[in-house]
């Protein structure tokens, strides 16, 4: 998907382009917060604000491309994060950055770019890592391009002043751009450390539903009408104000005028009604973990902080606010051990659902993933007990290690979660035990499908964490194909557009590879070739195929390509089994117009000439018969249907997300209007009469 129609998507409030956006542009942002020094830990909040920051102002972005204003975005979500504060020393930073960085001297490097005033770091981190100009970085950063040019070759001196002394005269020391260059290396393979894409999109949700409540002025009289009508005005002129203000700031950019930062909001004060709910679910949360508080878990602390966001993006509405406040407590705080025992194949409520327990389970993974490194470097545990922690689960009387860490393990257990050691990268990690699940589900009654999916959840749960080798991936998509296509029928809704969401992650993984928007190295082509070897009959064959065309004629440069998850659920629907993927279309606009349409009816119009209708694909008459609708156009409105009577028009209840094509011979088709989920599907039957389609009745 381009930018020019992402960006259109996402002013629709279409909600799978956020998919999109958060799949196409977490590693750029999560890779510019590492390398600016934001604390791994920290970077998926710095995520969630650059999200948030580019959705609440997508209606005012226009000029700019989307990847330009994901850099502006991430920078000023970067300069405004407040990092909790922790010494750093430097002894400690090294063994805390060992995981990510290869050798002593670019941890150094990289203490040393953490340290320097953002006015030097980000322009650095731009210039030398992302490979932009001095006019591009002039344009992210709102400043004056000699600006730039003068406060990156001042941040250079620095940052060599400041390694110099750091590292020690006496170490080897080549010189600053060397050094910069190779840790680029390291960069390029950082892991991924936003885990829960599914809470950045929550989270998104809340944003958006906040914005339609504030357009929205119920129907009541006196005092209700009033006041209704009184806290819409206040958000109207303070979204109006908040417009002006952008636009100003697009202006001053413009003029290359450095534009000073927006003043940090006052923190906000909690009502004590969601203090009160909050702190409850905080002792049930405590109770379950057998733990008598849970405020050093980093999970309450993110949910303070975007309770906070809730209210501050409510003001006036204070009950709607408490509403989304507790459903979000209540969304995040409920651990795996009470879905587990909520868990009913035979009701679809949230509170029983398997999917939503697997949401939790990633996120609690990944939260106490976070907690025992904590625990780890508080307690100076180094690598060498790995081995002694991991044996003692088994038994925790056993071990004489810190009673903290034995407490943690005995609440990872309780949770459904275990510690495995990594000998290959000497780390100590947190993994849900599936298997135990799939013993539960099989006592609760969960069918066949809902077990196969538990052998294949371990590899699908490294993928979130980024331990997933990309030449696995289409082993995994089989695997996946498999399950779908002999269990697909078994699921409810919410579980099969969790498998078709994992299929596209996967599938555009897999397209995406190693190599990223470049050309792809020769190595790999053969594993894209080795697919379409192997696996003939998967309905991944004909996009791989077409993919790896057009790279051949591309001299195997990657443009970017994206599946959308939409259309992967098309693969494995049967009423849509006789569509080939490249009659698939993405519907960007409502009414649906064909690149080409404007042009083909102004053409005909002036000559009044149907051969310019001949060579038109069946979409292509579809987007034609809209648009001469619209524009009184009546004679060629009537001639491209073969009835008497003219079609209905629109024909759908709603603007479609699909447009698919079905040739049941050379002069004989079908076109789809469908929504996302498929749901609501419209059909044309058209058929080519002298040359040209027309529909028939």
């Amino acid at each position: 998907m381009d930018e020019v129609n992402l960006l259109q998507l996402l002013k629709e409030k279409d909600e799978a382009s956020l998919l999109v956006l958060i799949d196409t542009y977490l590693p750029l942002i999560e890779k510019m917060s590492f390398q600016s020094g934001i604390d791994p830990q920290e970077i998926p909040t710095v995520v969630q604000n650059t999200i948030n920051y580019i959705y609440r102002r997508i209606e005012v972005l226009e000029e700019d491309t989307m990847t330009n204003w994901i850099y502006i975005s991430t920078c000023r979500a970067i300069k405004n994060y407040k990092q909790p504060t922790k010494d750093k020393n430097l002894s400690d930073f090294i063994k805390a950055y060992g995981y990510y960085l290869e050798h002593r001297e670019k941890i150094i490097l990289h203490y040393c770019i953490a340290g320097l005033d953002y006015k030097y770091k980000l322009p650095l981190v731009i210039h030398y890592f992302h490979r932009k100009t001095l006019e591009e970085i002039a344009n992210i950063l709102h400043i004056d391009e000699s600006k730039v040019k003068q406060n990156i070759e001042d941040g250079f001196l620095k940052l060599e002043k400041v390694y110099k002394s750091t590292n020690g005269d006496e170490q080897h020391y080549e010189n600053m751009e060397s050094l910069l260059s190779e840790i680029q290396f390291d960069y390029d393979r950082l892991p991924l450390f936003t885990t829960d894409k599914q809470e950045i999109l929550f989270n998104v949700k809340q944003l958006q539903a906040n914005q339609k409540w504030k357009k929205f002025i119920p129907i009541a009289i006196g005092v209700v009408a009033f006041i209704a009508f009184s806290i819409f005005s206040m958000n109207y002129l303070s979204n109006e104000k908040e417009k002006q203000a952008i636009q100003a700031e697009e202006e001053k950019r413009k003029e290359n005028i450095e534009v000073t930062e927006e003043p940090t909001e006052e923190a906000e004060e909690l009502d004590p009604e969601i203090i009160e709910y909050f702190e409850n679910a905080k002792k049930m949360l405590a109770e379950e973990f057998n733990v008598d508080s849970v405020n050093h878990f980093p999970l309450v602390s993110r949910v303070e902080l975007i309770l906070k966001d809730i209210k501050a993006n409510n003001r006036g509405l204070s009950e709607y606010a408490k509403d989304e406040s507790k459903y979000f407590i209540d969304h995040m705080l409920t651990p795996p051990s009470i879905f587990e025992s909520n868990l009913d194949p035979d009701n679809a409520i949230p509170e029983h659902s398997l999917t939503n327990m697997l949401y939790a389970v990633a996120m609690f993974e990944n939260d106490f993933q976070e907690y025992l490194i904590d625990i780890l470097t508080k307690h100076q545990i180094s690598s060498a007990d790995y081995h002694a922690i991991v044996t003692s689960q088994e038994l925790l009387s056993a071990y004489d290690g810190p009673q903290e860490l034995t407490d943690f393990i005995s609440t990872l257990t309780n949770q459904g979660y275990m510690l495995q050691h990594n000998l290959e990268t000497e780390t100590l990690n947190v993994k849900y035990n599936f298997e135990r699940l799939k013993q539960i589900l099989t006592a609760k009654g969960y069918s066949e499908g809902y077990l196969a999916y538990t052998d294949l959840a371990p590899q699908l749960n490294n993928y979130y964490f980024g331990n997933t080798d990309w030449e696995d991936f289409p082993e995994i998509l089989i695997e996946l194909e498999t399950i779908v296509n002999m269990y697909g029928s078994e699921f409810d809704d919410d579980f099969y557009n969790l498998l078709m969401s994992t299929i596209g992650q996967y599938l555009n993984g897999f397209i995406t590879g190693l190599d990223g928007y470049t050309q792809i190295e020769e190595q790999n082509r053969k594993s894209y070739y080795l697919f379409l070897d192997d696996y003939p009959d998967s309905v991944f064959w004909e996009i791989i195929n077409e993919t790896v065309k057009e790279w051949e004629e591309n001299n195997w440069v990657n443009d970017g390509s994206y599946v959308d998850f939409t259309s992967v659920r098309v693969l494995f629907d049967e009423r849509f089994e006789n569509i080939k993927w490249k009659d698939i279309t993405l519907i960007y606009q409502w009414p649906p117009l064909s690149e080409n349409t404007i042009t083909i009816y102004q053409n005909y119009k002036e000559a009044k000439d149907l051969s310019s209708l001949i060579e038109l694909e069946p979409f292509e008459i579809v987007s034609l018969y809209d648009y001469v609708n619209n524009h009184g156009e009546q004679d060629l409105f009537s001639f491209l249907t073969t009835g008497e009577e003219t079609l209905k028009w629109p024909i759908s209840n709603g603007p479609p997300h699909l447009v698919m094509t079905e040739y049941t011979s050379d002069h004989t088709a079908f076109v789809h209007l469908a929504s996302w989920d498929l749901q609501t599907v419209d059909t044309l039957e058209m058929k080519k009469v002298d040359g040209i389609w027309r529909f028939i009745h």
